[in-house]
């Protein structure tokens, strides 16, 4: 043979002997080592002995993370480690190592080769718990209670207010979807996004809350306002607003003991009934009539608080007066008006006003004060009647032609029996006076019952220095 030949087959046999000697190397490694490219689980254990890949499976799950998510920009992240994760051999490594076919290592050694095993693994659930309970979300100053969504006044109407969703959660919920994400190999939890926050009960676009703001709205329409003349009170919506009451059942009502208490202040503002009044006497003095007498304005406020009901269940607009007690003839001011009549004790004198007009002044006599029968004075009181051709039954031939009690047994009427002269002897009252009632000439006493009617003021004092003058001692009696 050619020395060529010999050398090419000698090079040739060499290759041979060390192709032969490495395919042996490799059968006698992969005999125990996985194959390059295995991953197991996600884990890359190319040419790793099966303990070295139990070891490297041990490795991922002490570093294995879960990452949560939670409100407000908060996140927590829990460590395989801290929870004593433990690999747990199944023999699935070993089987894979045995199952590999040595005989082919060489064309197994290139390209990916995955293996999904049972992923048997414990850890300490009781760790695992006491981690979770330490998370943000559950410190006192990241708890927030979500709230639902509501109706409010805006302007002049109703509209729902958005609920807001807070940040409250259950310790338990979240304990049970973290043990989730762990058994799944999960690497990240959203506790928002998986829904596991209470939520507000009452949202935004709730059919009934919507109801409920378009029955608030009808009721709400009412615009209610009590005219006084000199003030008015007018119901606000915020404050008609602040008397609905919701029953369970969604109906919306107004509570009347809120509405009461309207009416109340409104008539402790407003009524004048039996209260002090500055007056300004004919003598030009202006004097403070003290409480007391029955004249003036006062409201029937169980009556108001059912018209103003009624108002706001029709949804009205309206401009009115309360229902009242008592009225009286001026509804501005001291209520007296400009059409009353006036009477001095002191001075004996009477005065008759009609709308600021003087119709007549004259000379009277009024209760005797040492027989104990004073005229009241220093106040004013309503004409509670108007009676023709009257007998005092309590005196034989007591009778006059024009009567007009304004004090209980206190009247205004004419006096046959006293003689014209009497009204012109000063002081004549005081030892001769009447049992209590104002004696008046015939001719005023007409003009009296003429322009004055029942509920017109009748003020009475004893004088511009002493408003209030002797007390009676003795029942009074008209006559």
């Amino acid at each position: 043979m050619k020395k060529s030949a010999i050398a090419g087959l000698a090079v040739g046999g060499v290759a041979l002997i060390a192709l032969a000697a490495g395919y042996g190397t490799g059968r006698r490694y992969y005999k125990d080592h996985l194959f390059s490219g295995t991953m197991i689980n996600g884990v890359d254990c190319s040419n790793m002995t099966a303990d070295m890949a139990k070891d490297e499976l041990q490795y991922e799950m002490d570093h294995y993370q879960l990452t949560v998510s939670e409100r407000g920009g908060l996140e927590d992240t829990l460590i395989g480690k801290d929870m004593d994760f433990l690999f747990t051999d199944s023999g699935e490594i070993d089987r894979i190592l045995s199952e590999q076919n040595i005989n082919t290592w060489f064309v197994k050694v290139s390209g990916e080769k995955n293996y999904e095993i049972e992923n048997d693994f414990t850890y300490s659930e009781e760790k695992l718990e006491t981690l979770v309970r330490e998370f943000q979300c559950f410190k006192e100053e990241n708890i927030i209670q979500p709230e639902n969504a509501v109706p409010v006044l805006t302007g002049d109407a109703f509209t729902a207010q958005a609920e807001k969703e807070g940040a409250l959660i259950d310790q338990e919920t979240v304990i049970a979807a973290v043990k989730e994400a762990v058994l799944t190999d999960e690497n990240t939890l959203d506790l928002d996004a998986a829904g596991l926050y209470t939520e507000p009960a009452i949202r935004q676009d709730n059919p009934e809350l919507l109801a409920r703001i378009d029955n608030l709205n009808s009721m709400i329409a009412a615009d209610v306002t009590y005219d006084f003349v000199d003030v008015q009170f007018h119901l606000e919506k915020a404050e008609l607003a602040n008397w609905f009451v919701s029953a369970e059942d969604g109906t919306v009502s107004v509570d009347r003991d809120q509405a009461a208490a309207w009416v109340r202040n409104m008539a402790y503002e407003t009524d004048t009934f039996g209260l002090a009044k500055d007056f300004t006497t004919s003598y030009g003095v202006t004097i403070t009539l003290e409480g007391g007498g029955d004249y003036g304005y006062c409201i029937d406020q169980d009556a108001t608080v059912d018209q103003l009901l009624g108002f706001i269940d029709a949804g009205e607009t309206i401009v009115t007066e309360p229902i009242y007690l008592y009225t009286a003839m001026d509804r501005s001011g001291n209520t007296i008006g400009n059409s009353y009549v006036e009477i001095c004790i002191s001075t004996q004198t009477l005065w008759l006003y009609w709308n600021g007009e003087l119709i007549t002044s004259t000379p009277v006599i009024t209760g005797s004060d040492t027989k104990g029968y004073s005229t009241p004075s220093g106040s004013v009181w309503a004409i509670d009647g108007k009676k023709n051709d009257w007998n005092f039954t309590t005196f034989p031939n007591a009778w006059s032609k024009w009567w007009m009690p304004f004090n209980d047994q206190v009247g205004l009427h004419d006096a046959r029996w006293q003689s014209a002269s009497y009204y012109e002897i000063p002081g004549y009252y005081i030892d001769s006076g009447s049992h209590g009632c104002v004696n008046i000439p015939d001719a005023p006493m007409e003009q009296i019952f003429y322009y004055m009617e029942i509920g017109y003021p009748v003020v009475v004092y004893y004088s511009v220095d002493q408003v209030v003058g002797p007390v009676p001692f003795n029942d009074l009696i008209s006559g």
